[in-house]
């Protein structure tokens, strides 16, 4: 019996070992038990019932579109997309049945045929539309032009007239481009490389591709000599088709594809894309914001028609700027598609925003809507200044200007303040920045007042070279997003984008490109020269301030994003410890309760002295270990705030000298002796929880 015994404890002891062991896959497991949790309490009766009977579904997709889809030489399904249909399967419980087709038109013909249930496109797909209902897209993507290196920049498709450009025969935005630009020679082909070729051979002037596709598509192809020369306004959204004939799987893939963590899908995005700032500047959303982004998708969106460097609209809708930039920074990180509402003045950019058209104006935070809109923080500064002729001499104060006819543009956030400082200007409005620099220009006006980045730019597009920047205001002025009552959740959303874009660098690469420097002339007059010296000198000093405190502030607001993921990972992790202490408790105890149970039938049998005192030892060891187990399972409860505490009568007198003589022999092994005196008066019987108080005994 007592080999039989040892026999059986070893095996117990093994799996509690193994238990232990498991403890290194324990947070992935918790995490995917996290989202699965998540998602079936998402589901209907009678989409759990459909889960039941359909344990597998058929499904296809491009077999070469990598960064999105492909099938490898093994067969395999590799991808962005295959990324997340992983997920799905796991979270959803669904295994998927892959057919692997020869070309994408062969795909869309399986789809034709309904012999798939499921398929990966372009949200708006028309061979797809009939037959299939896309779901919630999960990136989004847009159309580029590739050319050749060092040819003439096409600025738009708009301009690019009488251009050969290729299209890839099915793509979605093939006939869409082909409507909207009628004067464009376009061309199919049947493949990406050999659109690159007759590109590089300049059979072809350019090729249209989704930009993700086209910059994995130039590295994998080596096609050095080619480049994306212009990102079109052209958005399309990725997303799964799911056949019209099931009705509750589509609802059952579009909650699996919510229920994935907005960290996995960065990871998923930054492992096959180029877009390294998801990676880096990760935007940690609430479900709640996730799914108002969701529920208010497309954004709209206007701004200023020519206001460059910061922001206008081509003839064909594009929108470009420094303002342009930020905000695409912001729909990447954000995961939103946000749609560009053209104008034809600023006017009618604010009319739009006033009555709810549109959800979101770029404006400046002295704006005339301060009171209507929500602002978002600003993520632009510029200064103020004075444009007049080139013959004039430095401006140090507005207040020269007094008999001076003082040019401001319309309806600008600044105009008010200005007003309010400096009632004794001659102030007149003009409709635009150029209007008011011709003005100058011919004499019409003294001076115009604007900020510094617009003034530069506009004076050397419209080649002006006898006006120049003579002063600053003082004034500085801010952009930010003013967002609609109506759309009042998005500001802390966009917020949280605009911070994350503030610490890297991409904010100060967008200022790099768009910024220029005007030199200013100096004016020949000594006392002039002394005075601009000393200007530059003054300024040198303020910037370099201004650097270090920039550096400082960009290191507090690092530490204090860092410090709230920390705090956010800990909850994360503290809560994943607390059901892993639980779960193990529970498992541990088991084995060891059949260990104790082992012990005593042994201690029942016909033993030796020796075997009686080592089988006392091994339930002694057991019976501690069960101890530590359950003060484990009692700390998860606390932590979790469920330990009740049950108020029953105990002799405390009884209590205590149990615990002292479970203690006994570890102080014997010392050479100590434990021993307790109560006094004969104490009160033994006492309300109290025997459990717990033996615990803190």
């Amino acid at each position: 019996m007592t080999k039989g015994f040892s026999r059986d404890l070893l095996v117990y002891l093994l799996k509690a070992v193994l238990l232990v062991v498991l403890f290194v896959q324990a947070k992935a497991l918790i995490a995917n038990e996290v989202a699965r949790d998540y998602f079936l309490s998402q589901l209907s009766s009678e989409e759990l019932s459909w889960l039941e009977q359909n344990p597998s579904i058929v499904y296809t997709g491009d077999p070469d579109w990598l960064p999105f889809e492909a099938f490898d030489k093994s067969g395999k399904y590799t991808g962005l997309t295959a990324d997340y249909l992983k997920r799905v399967s796991e979270i959803s419980g669904i295994d998927i049945e892959y057919i692997q087709p020869s070309t994408w038109s062969e795909a869309l013909e399986l789809a034709d045929q309904e012999q798939v249930q499921m398929i990966s496109a372009v949200s708006t797909h028309p061979k797809l539309n009939e037959k299939y209902s896309p779901i919630s897209p999960f990136y989004v993507n847009r159309a580029a032009l590739i050319s050749r290196k060092g040819d003439v920049l096409i600025n738009s498709l708009s301009t690019a007239k009488n251009k050969k450009i290729a299209t890839v025969i099915g793509y979605a935005f093939a006939q869409e481009v082909r409507e909207k630009f009628p004067n464009i020679d376009f061309v199919e082909v049947l493949s990406t490389v050999e659109a690159f070729e007759k590109v590089a051979s300049k059979e072809l002037d350019g090729v249209l591709l989704y930009r993700s596709h086209a910059q994995y598509s130039l590295v994998k192809h080596s096609f050095s000599d080619l480049e994306i020369s212009l990102n079109t306004k052209l958005s399309y959204d990725i997303t799964f088709f799911i056949s019209n004939n099931e009705p509750i799987l589509k609802s059952i893939i579009d909650k699996a594809l919510f229920s994935i963590s907005p960290m996995e899908q960065v990871e998923i995005i930054s492992s096959w894309t180029s877009n390294s700032i998801m990676s880096d500047l990760y935007v940690d959303l609430s479900l709640d914001e996730r799914e108002y982004l969701r529920s208010i998708s497309p954004i709209k969106l206007t701004g200023d028609p020519d206001w460059l460097p910061y922001e206008a609209f081509l003839e064909d809708g594009s929108y470009i700027g420094q303002v342009a930039e930020n905000l695409q920074l912001v729909e990447d990180l954000l995961n939103v598609e946000i749609e560009k509402i053209p104008t034809t003045s600023w006017s009618d950019s604010l009319e739009l925003v006033k009555s709810g058209q549109v959800d979101i104006l770029s404006e400046s935070d002295t704006s005339v809507l301060k009171d209507e809109m929500l602002f978002t923080r600003s993520y632009l500064t510029t200064p103020l200044v004075i444009v007049m002729s080139d013959t004039e001499h430095f401006i140090g104060d507005l207040k020269e200007l007094k008999n001076k006819t003082v040019a401001v543009v319309k309806d600008y956030g600044y105009e008010a303040e200005l007003y309010d400082l400096y009632p004794e200007l001659n102030l007149v409005e003009v409709d635009s920045i150029a209007e008011g620099l011709l003005d100058v220009s011919g004499g019409a006006i003294d001076a115009l007042i604007s900020n510094s980045s617009q003034a530069i730019f506009q004076i050397e597009r419209m080649g002006l070279t006898n006006i120049r920047i003579v002063g600053k205001t003082g004034i500085e002025a801010s952009l930010n997003f003013a967002i609609h009552p109506s759309k009042a959740p998005l500001v802390p959303i966009i917020n949280k984008a605009l911070d994350k874009i503030y610490l890297s660098s991409q904010q100060q690469a967008i200022t790099d490109k768009w910024s220029n420097a005007l030199v200013i002339e100096k004016d020949n007059n000594s006392l002039y020269l002394k005075i601009i010296l000393s200007s530059l000198a003054l300024m040198a000093f303020v910037l370099f301030g201004n650097y270090r405190l920039k550096k400082d502030i960009q290191r507090r607001k690092k530490i204090q994003v860092e410090l709230a993921a920390a705090k956010e990972q800990a909850n994360i992790a503290n809560e994943a410890k607390s059901k892993f202490l639980a779960v193990m408790s529970h498992e541990l105890r088991t084995p060891l309760n059949g260990i104790l149970g082992m012990l005593e039938l042994h201690q029942k049998s016909e033993l030796s002295l020796e075997q009686r005192n080592t089988v006392s030892i091994v339930k002694e060891s057991s019976e501690s270990l069960l101890a530590i187990l359950n003060d484990i399972l009692d700390f998860s409860k606390i932590e979790a705030d469920k330990m009740d505490v049950v108020l029953e009568p105990t002799n405390l007198r009884n209590l205590i000298e149990i615990c002292v003589n479970a203690q006994a022999q570890n102080a014997y092994k010392k050479g100590l002796s434990l021993e307790v005196y109560l006094a004969p008066e104490f009160d033994t019987e006492l309300q109290v929880d025997g459990v717990r108080l033996r615990q803190i005994v």
